[in-house]
C-alpha cells in the first residue's frame, strides 16, 4: 500500500516515514484507499479539502479551500481503478471531457473552470464554488407534490438559455443528462447547470461512436439509442419539469398530461411539455430558442405605470407615447404598416389591422395557431401572413382571405414578394415559392434543416439563411441553387444587399460580407455572442446587434468598426434608420433610439417585456411590439421621417418587417 505526502501529495512507499520529495514526516500522511479524501487533505500542494459534498462509486465532490488565493472551490475527483478496468476508462473518459468542456465555455449559468491536475493517483478537476442546492434536494424538502409553476417556468427558462448556448457551439454540445439533480439553485435563485461528465459534442459533426447514455426516465428514445441531438435536451427538460411540477418521478417513456395529476398547472405550460415530450424529435420545439420564447408567452405580464412610461423626463420629451394596443399573447412579430393601417401578427393566433394614427382595431384575422416571429407582408393590398405551418392571403382593407397554403411544419420566416411571386421559408427544412394571385406552389427548395431566416429577392436570386449553417443563393424562377457559403453557425439572420454585396450574422458570432454574383468571402467581423438580428445598411455603413448585448456600426467596404453601443441584454430586434437615426428593441424591455454616425443614445423608451419585434418608422411616429402583449406608437418627435419596413420608403431589404 502507498502512503501519500500530506504536505506535497506525492507517493511513498509503505515503509517510509518521511517524504522522499518535500521531507515532510509522514506520520499524518494519507494512505491510499477506496473512500472520499478527509478534512484537511493537501491536493496539489494548493486545495485543502474542508467537506465532502457527495461521493459515488467512481468519485466524488469536495469543498475545499483554494489557498493561495483564500477562496472557496469544487473540487471534483475521480478515483483510481477499484472495479471493472473497462467501467473505469470510461469513467476517465467522460471526467477528462468534461475538464475539456468547461475550460472552453463561458456562461453565468455554468460552472467556472480553475484547474485540473493529477494527484494521490487520482485525477481532479476544480470548478468555482455554488452556494445553493440542487432540485432533486429542493423537490424532496419543499415540493408537496411539487414545487410552484411560476417558479419552475422561471428556471427551465434559465436551463433553455444555457442550453441555447451549448446548441449554438461550433461543434453544437449536447448536455445529455438534464435531470432535477444537475441543476443546482444557487443563493440569488439562478440555476446552474452542473456535472458536464457526460456532455459531448454532437456525434452528428464529431463522427464520434454512438453511445446510449443518460438518466431512465428522462433520456429520450433517440438518446438511448445512442442517437442523441441538441432536442434530446429539450425532451429531458420536458420530463424534469413535469416531475417537479406533479411530484412523479419519471417513467421511461411514459408521461400523462401533468394537468391530470395536479389540475392547478396551467394549460399553456402544460402544452409546451407535451410538446417537448414527443417522442419523434422532430415534432418537438426545433431548438431551445424556440422552447423559450414559447415558455416565455406562458407568463402573463404584469404592466406598472412606472414601465409603461419613459425613464425621464428629458427622454419624455424625445419620445412621447402616442398609443398602445393591448392583444392576449406576446407581440413577437413586427409591425408594417400601410395607407394609414398598422398590421402585425400576436401570440394570440390573430392578425391585427389597425389605425395607425389613433391604435384603433378596423379588424383582426383568426388564425388558429400561435405566431411567433412570422411578420406580414404588403403587396398590391393583399396581406401576406404566416402562422403556425400555413401562410395566408388576406384584403388588407376587409382582412377577408383569399387563400392559404400549408407546409409540413410550422415556420417562422418572413414572406417576401416580389413579381407576382412569394418566397419564405419553414421549418420543414425548405424554401417556398408561390404564385401570389392563387397560392400554387411554383417550386421548393430543400436544405438541410429549418429555415429561419428571411429570404431576400433581388434580379432574379433568392438570398436566405439556414440552420444547416449556409447561406443560399438559388434561381428566382427556377429553385435552382447558384451557390452557397457555409459559415460555422446556423444562420437564422436575414440578408441585406447593399452596394453590389450582401450581408447577414451566423451564429457563429460572425458578420459576414459576400461579393453578390459569387458568394466568395469578401470579410467578417467577429461579436461576442451569434447574431439573430438583420442588418441594415445607409451611407455606406452596416448596423446590426448581437446577443453578446452590443448594437455595432461597421464601414459597410472594410468591416471596421466604427462604433458599438452596449444595451442591458441581447439585441435579436432588426434596426431600423430614419433621418440619421436609428432604431431597436433589446430583452431588457427597451426600444432605443441612437445617433446613425456616432452611436449616442438620443432616448430610450421601457416597456413591460422582451422587445423581440423589430420597429418601423412613418411619419415620425415609431411602431414596434413588446412581449409585455402589446404595440406601441410612439412619436419620436421627428414629423415627417419615414424608415423600416413602411411601403412607402425605399427598402434596403425587401417589404417584409425584419425579425
Amino acid at each position: 500500500m502507498s502512503v501519500f505526502c500530506d504536505n506535497c501529495g506525492k507517493e511513498n512507499r509503505e515503509v517510509a516515514k518521511f517524504c522522499t520529495i518535500c521531507g515532510n514526516r509522514l506520520s499524518q500522511a494519507v494512505v491510499s484507499f477506496n473512500g472520499p479524501l478527509p478534512a484537511g487533505t493537501k491536493l496539489d500542494n494548493r486545495y485543502t479539502i474542508i467537506d465532502l459534498i457527495k461521493a459515488g462509486g467512481m468519485g466524488a465532490v469536495y469543498k475545499a479551500s483554494y489557498d493561495n488565493l483564500h477562496k472557496i472551490c469544487a473540487v471534483k475527483e475521480l478515483l483510481p481503478p477499484y472495479g471493472k478496468k473497462e467501467e473505469h476508462e470510461k469513467a476517465t473518459e467522460w471526467f477528462k471531457r468534461e475538464t475539456q468542456l468547461l475550460a472552453k465555455l463561458d456562461h453565468s449559468s455554468l460552472p467556472e473552470y480553475v484547474d485540473s491536475f493529477i494527484c494521490y493517483g487520482r485525477y481532479y478537476l476544480v470548478m468555482n464554488f455554488i452556494e445553493g442546492e440542487d432540485l432533486e434536494r429542493k423537490l424532496k424538502k419543499e415540493g408537496n407534490p411539487g414545487l410552484p409553476e411560476k417558479q419552475i417556468v422561471e428556471w427551465a427558462k434559465q436551463v433553455l438559455d444555457v442550453l441555447d448556448y451549448l446548441h449554438t457551439q461550433t461543434p453544437p454540445i449536447i448536455y445529455r443528462d438534464i435531470k432535477p439533480g444537475n441543476i443546482m439553485i444557487n443563493n440569488t435563485g439562478k440555476a446552474v447547470l452542473i456535472d458536464f461528465g457526460i456532455a459531448r459534442v454532437s456525434s452528428k459533426y464529431s463522427g464520434s461512436q454512438k453511445t446510449a447514455i443518460g438518466t431512465a426516465g428522462y433520456a429520450p428514445a433517440e438518446q438511448c439509442r445512442g442517437e442523441a441531438e441538441p432536442r434530446s435536451d429539450l425532451y429531458a427538460l420536458g420530463a424534469t419539469m413535469h416531475h417537479l411540477l406533479t411530484g412523479i418521478e419519471p417513467i421511461p417513456f411514459k408521461f400523462s398530461p401533468p394537468r391530470k395529476t395536479m389540475p392547478t398547472i396551467s394549460v399553456e405550460v402544460e402544452r409546451v411539455i407535451m410538446k417537448a415530450l414527443r417522442e419523434d424529435p422532430r415534432e418537438r420545439y426545433m431548438s431551445a430558442k424556440e422552447m423559450y420564447r414559447v415558455l416565455s408567452a406562458t407568463q402573463p405580464v404584469r404592466i406598472t405605470s412606472k414601465l409603461a412610461r419613459p425613464v425621464t423626463t428629458e427622454l419624455r420629451k424625445q419620445a412621447k407615447k402616442v398609443w398602445d394596443f393591448s392583444v392576449d399573447g406576446p407581440v413577437t412579430s413586427s409591425p408594417c404598416v400601410w395607407e394609414n393601417c398598422v398590421y402585425f401578427g400576436s401570440y394570440d393566433k390573430k392578425l391585427y389591422c389597425l389605425d395607425a394614427r389613433n391604435g384603433s382595431k378596423i379588424w383582426d384575422f383568426d388564425t388558429g395557431a400561435y405566431t411567433f416571429s412570422s411578420s406580414p407582408c404588403i403587396a398590391q393590398g393583399l396581406v401576406y401572413y404566416g402562422s403556425g405551418k400555413t401562410l395566408y392571403c388576406i384584403e388588407a382593407r376587409t382582412g377577408e382571405k383569399l387563400w392559404s397554403f400549408d407546409t409540413n411544419l410550422g415556420f417562422q420566416s418572413n414572406p417576401c414578394i416580389s413579381h407576382g411571386f412569394v418566397y419564405f421559408g419553414s421549418n420543414d427544412k425548405k424554401l417556398y415559392c408561390l404564385r401570389s394571385r392563387d397560392g400554387s406552389k411554383l417550386w421548393d427548395f430543400t436544405t438541410g434543416n429549418v429555415v429561419d431566416s428571411s429570404p431576400y429577392v433581388q434580379k432574379g436570386s433568392v438570398y436566405f439563411g439556414s440552420d444547416d449553417y449556409n447561406l443560399y443563393c438559388i434561381d428566382s424562377k427556377e429553385g435552382r441553387k447558384i451557390w452557397d457559403l457555409k459559415t460555422g453557425g446556423m444562420v437564422k439572420s436575414s440578408p441585406c444587399v447593399f452596394g453590389g454585396n450582401i450581408y447577414f450574422g451566423s451564429n457563429d458570432k460572425n458578420l459576414y460580407c459576400l461579393d453578390i454574383k459569387s458568394g466568395e468571402k469578401i470579410w467578417e467581423f467577429q461579436t461576442g455572442s451569434w447574431i439573430l438580428s438583420s442588418p441594415s445598411a445607409e451611407d455606406e455603413y452596416i448596423y446590426f446587434g448581437s446577443d453578446d448585448k452590443k448594437f455595432y456600426c461597421l464601414e459597410a467596404k472594410t468591416g471596421n468598426k466604427i462604433w458599438d453601443f452596449c444595451a442591458g441584454d441581447k439585441i435579436s430586434s432588426s434596426p431600423c434608420i430614419a433621418e440619421g437615426f436609428i432604431y431597436f428593441g433589446s430583452s431588457d424591455k427597451k426600444l432605443y433610439c441612437l445617433n446613425a454616425r456616432t452611436g449616442v443614445k438620443s432616448w430610450e423608451f421601457e416597456t413591460g417585456g422582451d422587445i423581440w419585434s423589430s420597429p418601423c418608422i412613418v411619419n415620425g411616429l415609431v411602431y414596434f411590439g413588446s412581449n409585455d402583449r402589446k404595440l406601441y406608437c410612439l412619436d419620436t418627435g421627428r414629423a415627417g421621417i419615414s424608415g423600416g419596413n413602411s411601403l412607402n420608403v425605399k427598402q434596403f431589404r425587401p417589404t417584409f418587417a425584419p425579425r
